[in-house]
């Protein structure tokens, strides 16, 4: 079984972290932080904390950029002249149900 190693969750942290609102220099900041605690790490409990830590990092973005799309989602619906608000660009019955339907979604 090949060993896991620091690099191999660089690789997928970069990955991710391209999906998510949060700048190049950020992301490298804080996984070399990691990076640095990672390295002196000689048991493998302390490994996975380190791996779980970088995990958490990655979820907390994750919900950021997700909470970031909801109001911008939420905006768009409910604004003034928005289908679900005052209708004044005038979507038809369907459209307005499409919309009422992506909003259900974000209550």
């Amino acid at each position: 079984m090949e060993e896991h190693t620091v690099n191999d969750d660089f690789e997928h942290y970069i990955a991710y972290s391209n999906l998510c609102d949060i700048s190049a220099e950020e992301r490298d900041l804080r996984f070399h932080a990691y990076k640095a605690a990672w390295e002196p790490c000689t048991d493998n409990k302390d490994k996975l904390i380190v791996t779980q830590a970088l995990k958490i990092e990655e979820a907390e973005i994750a919900l950021k950029s997700y909470k970031a799309s909801h109001r911008s989602i939420y905006n768009i619906i409910y604004c003034i002249g928005g289908p679900l608000n005052d209708n004044i660009l005038m979507f038809n019955k369907k459209q307005m149900c499409v919309f009422a339907e992506i909003a259900s979604f974000l209550d």
